[in-house]
């Protein structure tokens, strides 16, 4: 199986039936530089609203591999290096419609590296939404616990461009919603939008749990896969 996937994403295949995973594998003619961060392949075809995608590393001698996302993207912070200097980043969430960003991986001791994610668009009018990271531990602070202020992005190919709902946990409270700052896409092409969510803080006693973060739709006017976006906090 990864090998067809790989065979397709290196002819570029643009007719996606239905979202899979598209992961890539090093292989030894994509051997990376011992002393930078690297990705094989260099560019990745990922369907619209692809919220699996998968690609694999390298980065010698590094513990662990910090990931960056342009606006419209979202994933986990960062992924464990094995004891051969490899690592997989899974579960990267791409926007809905037409959109190019490149993702940059950095390690202690190595050069950054990144690579390219084109996403090819569907057939609906539809939305996506993602925190920036997927998890985030929270600060001690006084009694309870605090979180710097959390980024995230949403997409949509419609024309209706809603702000942001929040909901939390027991013990925890934060705004009720945030605006959205968007760059409206033409023809084919998403408009991506971005948003932060300062203060939130947790009490004392609070377990972890997860804060979601919904486009404030109630009319359902653009569909959006995921419908919302929850954020894993764990209290220090």
């Amino acid at each position: 199986m990864t090998s067809e996937i790989s065979r397709r994403t290196a002819l570029g295949v643009s007719a996606w039936a239905v979202p899979v995973i598209a992961l890539a594998v090093a292989t030894p003619a994509q051997a990376a530089s011992a002393d930078a961060v690297a990705f094989a392949p260099s560019v990745v075809i990922a369907a619209s609203r692809d919220q699996r995608l998968a690609v694999s590393g390298s980065a010698p001698g590094a513990d662990r591999v910090l990931f960056t996302y342009p606006a419209g993207f979202g994933g986990p912070a960062s992924a464990q290096v094995d004891a051969q200097g490899g690592f997989t980043l899974s579960g990267v969430h791409c926007p809905v419609g037409s959109a190019t960003g490149s993702i940059i991986a950095s390690a202690d001791g190595l050069r950054s590296g990144s690579f390219t994610v084109q996403v090819r668009t569907g057939e609906q009018d539809t939305g996506s939404i993602t925190w920036t990271t997927d998890a985030v531990t929270a600060a001690r602070v006084g009694s309870g616990w605090a979180l710097p202020p959390q980024p995230g992005s949403i997409s949509s190919r419609g024309s209706f461009l809603p702000d942001v709902r929040l909901s939390y946990p027991a013990g925890y409270s934060g705004p009720d919603s945030v605006s959205v700052e968007w760059t409206r896409g033409s023809g084919t092409a998403a408009s991506i939008g971005t948003f932060v969510v300062p203060g939130i803080t947790i009490d004392a006693g609070s377990a972890a749990g997860t804060v979601k973060a919904t486009p404030d739709d109630e009319q359902f006017i653009v569909i959006y896969n995921p419908f919302s976006a929850t954020l894993a906090v764990t209290p220090a």
